[in-house]
């Protein structure tokens, strides 16, 4: 009996602890995914430009296809194959004409939009229809993306490979739609006198009335020139002595990785010493975008500075882009 009671206190006591259990589960929440919205990264759209030949195994059936009008039947018609893995849009090709550089971008001009689509996804890629003229940028693409803010690329051609180089840009719209202009046998150019900021010295053009009034000028005429009623007259100047000032003819392309690089062809004048704001005159044809000059010199306490020779496409002041002789 006493053995009857024992067991039934024992069962009554397990079944109470067993019921509490359950009201603590009615009283816990469902484990259910939280009503608070999980934050995702957004990730910049992978744009990719390349030559059309290369995509032959590629389903092109949905693309969308632009050809330039002007280029539609020439010879040296490019047709390039426009990829992107997300949606973009606002997109914009537009011919540039290159003007200065600013950090490791070169800002260009626009002189003209060539063709504008709102919209491209992974499934609809784009062929583009172009030319290159030269181994110097003219073309540019900009777009939105997910990440927001307009892209900006220039889309250019290997000097060293013929490969296709996209590279970062900035874009000044200020020379929209205005035509292009060129020195012609009739038209002598008129440049900037807006100085070039040498490191320690100052060059810039100068007019031949200003030059025919310097007495202790250095005169030096280039090579390149072969008529001198077309020479352009460029003055450097520096506040202080400076010695082995040589001017070098060169080369400039594009590597595989659209860094820009230059070649020393060969030495086409040197000047051991020019006194302190004593002006060297260079004489030469009208320097172009893509610099073919390199001028270097020597200070008094052997820093060495060197720059290419170029044009700004903003406002046709010459530019002095910084080189290195060690390259």
């Amino acid at each position: 009996m006493k053995h009857r009671k024992l067991f039934a206190m024992v069962f009554a006591l397990l079944l109470s602890v067993s019921l509490a259990g359950c009201g603590d589960d009615k009283d816990k929440k469902p484990n259910t995914p939280s009503d608070k919205p999980i934050e995702t990264t957004k990730v910049a759209a992978k744009v990719n430009i390349d030559y059309l030949e290369k995509a032959e195994k590629k389903d092109l059936s949905n693309a969308t296809t632009f050809i330039k009008p002007e280029v539609a039947n020439s010879p040296y018609l490019t047709k390039l194959l426009v990829t992107t893995d997300k949606k973009i849009t606002d997109i914009q090709f537009i011919e540039v004409e290159m003007g200065d550089a600013t950090g490791e971008k070169i800002a260009y001009f626009t002189k003209k939009v060539i063709y504008e689509q709102d919209e491209m996804s992974k499934e609809k890629p784009l062929i583009f229809g172009t030319e290159f003229p030269g181994f110097t940028p003219t073309l540019l693409m900009t777009y939105k993306d997910e990440v927001g803010g307009k892209k900006i690329f220039s889309i250019g051609m290997s000097g060293e490979d013929n490969a296709i180089i996209v590279k970062p840009a900035l874009l000044a719209d200020t020379k929209a739609d205005q035509p292009e202009t060129k020195p012609t046998d009739q038209t002598k150019p008129k440049p900037s006198t807006k100085p070039s900021n040498v490191a320690n010295a100052d060059m810039r053009f100068v007019t031949s009335e200003e030059v025919a009034a310097m007495s202790n000028a250095v005169v030096y005429t280039d090579t390149n020139v072969t008529n001198q009623a077309y020479a352009v007259p460029m003055m450097l100047k520096s506040s202080q002595a400076i010695k082995n000032l040589t001017v070098y003819d060169i080369t400039v392309s594009a590597d595989a990785n659209g860094n820009s690089t230059f070649l020393l062809n060969s030495t086409l004048y040197t000047l051991p010493e020019l006194g302190a704001n004593q002006p060297f005159i260079y004489n030469a044809e009208y320097p172009g975008v893509v610099p073919a000059r390199l001028i270097s010199y020597t200070l008094a306490n052997g820093e060495q500075h060197s720059f290419m020779l170029s044009m700004s496409g903003k406002d046709g002041s010459l530019v002095s882009v910084p080189a290195s002789l060690n390259n």
